[in-house]
């Protein structure tokens, strides 16, 4: 199993096949190294205040194509992208 940040990349190997204990090892290793890290919930912060405030969706496909034309937005700004590391760095969770 492998993570990758700006600044490192943690891996742990695993004799067989991964299950839910080594998914647990894992994540447990990781917290020791980066605590609270995790950039995508400042990605859907934004994506909630920016994006898509105000929109209902009747449906799953409505929310579904929403999202994805939101996503594929702020891809297209990857310093925006960037600043959710920097703020994930700055004001751990």
């Amino acid at each position: 199993m492998a993570g990758v940040t700006w600044w490192n990349f943690y891996f742990r190997l695993f004799p067989g096949a991964i299950r839910s204990p080594q998914i647990i090892v894992f994540l447990a290793h990781l917290l020791r190294h980066i605590p609270g890290l995790n950039p995508v919930e400042y990605l859907w912060s934004y994506w909630k205040q920016h994006e898509l405030p105000n929109f209902c969706p009747a449906t799953f496909g409505q929310l579904s194509h929403h999202a994805r034309r939101a996503l594929r937005r702020m891809r297209q700004r990857p310093a925006l992208v960037c600043a959710f590391w920097e703020q994930a760095e700055l004001f751990p969770l």
